[in-house]
This record gives C-alpha cells, structure tokens and sequence, in this order.
C-alpha cells in the first residue's frame, strides 16, 4: 500500500529515523533503463520465463545502479527501471552520464547472454536508456518537487511495517517520459536540458579538469531531430538529443531498424556531419523563451554544499 504523506504525518505517526530519507536540494540526474520488444517476447514465453527475465533485468539494473551508477533506484514500471542521483558539480554530473552509458552496454551485454541460453528467437530483445534532469525544490510551487510517500508492508509472519520513499514530481520530471520513446536499441537518448547543462557547465569557470570532462562529454552528443512533445515548449518543436561513444561517422542500425523507426530514418538518410552541435541550444533555448532556465542549474553546481530539503523530522526545508 503507497500513499502520499503529508508534513503532519511525520508529526503524529512519529516514524523511525532510519525510515526517512535525506535529500538535497538541487540538481538531480534521472537514468530510465527500458527492454525494447519485451511485450513481443512475453507472447513468446511461458509465464515463469517472461518473470525470471524481468526479476534478473531488475537485480542486474539495481547492480549497476550501486556501481559505476551510485544511484538509487526510484521505482520500477513494468520492465522499466528509473534511478536517480544528486549532482553536486560538473565532474560528478559528466561522470554519471558515461556510467549511465556504461551501464545501458551492460545491460545489453545482459540480454545477449539470456538469449543465448533460451529457445526464444536470438535478437529480439534489446535494452534502451533515457537520461534527464531537474532542479528539485520545495519551496517553489512552480518548480520540481520531491513528496515523501508512505509504504506498507507486511511480511510472511504478518508483521506490517512503514516506510517512507522520495517521489519526484514537476514538469521537468515529465520530459524523461516524453524523450524515451524518441530512444533506440542500445541508444541513449538525453533531454535537451540535461545537454545544454552539460554544454554550459564546459563553459563555466569550474575547476579545469571539470571543464575538460564537460568538453569530451558534450562531443558524444548531438541533436538528432526535433519533435513535438505533449505539453513541453507549447508544442515548438523539442530536440531530440543522442549521445553515442563512437565517431558519429561510424554509428550503423540494424537492417530494419529504419522501419521501425523515423528517428533512425532520419539519421540513416542524413548526412551524419550536419547533425547539430550542442552549442545550438543556447539559439533554441532563446528562440522558446527559456534562456536563463538551465542558467540557474548551471549555478547551482558551481556551490560547493547545499541545504536539505527532507529533514530527518520530515519537513521539507
């Protein structure tokens, strides 16, 4: 049983320390490790292998989740695990955006290896990611907010027990949902916030060896194409941002991926060196109204500390 607790909750039900988490204000990064063709494979299946699958994508996400992500695991939708991570500074946020890259060819590697011990058809399944970020803060009822939520449980010997979990919500948090489909097999598809905090933090004066890591991370992406979103940016068109490991010259689709696929289309008839840069969103953020909105992150990551904003007493500070 989940419910939503109210500041007035901690104060009559008194609940145990250990049982409230601690967060932080500021910057978070979300990562979304989806199975591609996974209702497909389900009809293939019989029930007890569709759960072992879903149970080992589950432990081997929450693995990699632990390390390289150091991330905790938000919540599981179906066969979708999302985590998420507090970004102190530059170095940490670049850091974790290759982990999350890191952990999506693992995962990968993952499914190949369940395939091959399994009479299902070779190929089928495959593992996407979708990397967004928000600026969490309770004390702005426009901006992104983290709710506690009270969860019931009881064990075999029927014992109930509570404890509470962070829920993220706001319109930023929504983006991530919005961007995933725009993903692909193996890919990395990343919010065009997330990309041009990145961008921006290469040009910001932290630490050199920071800003460096910032350069080298903004070169792996690229603004593959655009797309409306429902409810972002009042329908203008959104960039739909990729980051890939590999010189954009020599990244190669299935064979029939094309199909499937529009975004993928689009880049197989493309010209790959008339992808847009990063840099390009300063124009777009401009052009849309928006221009000091990933400003603010861009500062805060340059603070050293922040304030809690879920105290052990569970007010939010």
């Amino acid at each position: 049983m989940v419910e939503e607790t109210k500041v007035k909750d901690f104060k009559e039900k008194k609940p145990a320390k250990e049982n409230i988490p601690t967060l932080k204000k500021g910057v978070y990064l979300f990562v979304s490790y989806d199975l591609v063709n996974s209702t497909k494979l389900k009809t293939l299946c019989l029930p007890h292998e569709w759960q072992e699958l879903v149970d080992n994508f589950y432990k081997k996400t929450e693995d990699l989740a632990s390390n390289p992500l150091y991330a905790t695991i938000w919540k599981y939708i179906g066969d979708e695990v999302i985590v998420y991570k507090y970004i102190p500074d530059p170095g940490t946020l670049c850091e974790t955006i290759d982990n999350a890259f890191i952990a999506l060819r693992e995962l990968n590697i993952f499914i190949r290896n369940w395939e091959s011990q399994s009479t299902i058809h070779r190929n089928l399944l495959a593992v996407k990611c979708a990397t967004w970020c928000a600026l969490i803060d309770n004390e702005s009822q426009e901006a992104n907010r983290c709710i506690l939520l009270r969860v019931s449980t009881i064990n075999s010997r029927a014992k109930q027990s509570e404890q509470y979990v962070p829920d993220f919500i706001g319109p930023d948090i929504d983006i991530g949902f919005r961007i995933a489909k725009y993903g692909g097999r193996n890919r990395m598809v990343l919010s065009s916030d997330l990309a041009l905090l990145v961008h921006k933090c290469s040009q910001a004066p932290n630490e050199r060896q920071q800003r460096a890591y910032c350069e080298q991370v903004v070169k792996k992406m690229r603004i593959i194409s655009f797309r409306q979103l429902k409810g972002v940016w009042h329908d203008r068109l959104y960039p739909i941002v990729w980051y890939e490991e590999k010189s954009w010259d020599e990244i190669s689709f299935e064979y029939d991926e094309h199909y499937s696929s529009e975004i993928i289309k689009e880049l197989v008839d493309s010209d790959r060196k008339s992808l847009k840069e990063i840099s390009t969103l300063e124009t777009i953020y401009s052009d849309v109204g928006m221009p000091k909105k990933v400003d603010v992150m861009t500062d805060k990551l340059q603070k050293k500390s922040q304030p809690r904003i879920v105290g052990k007493s569970g007010h939010i500070k």
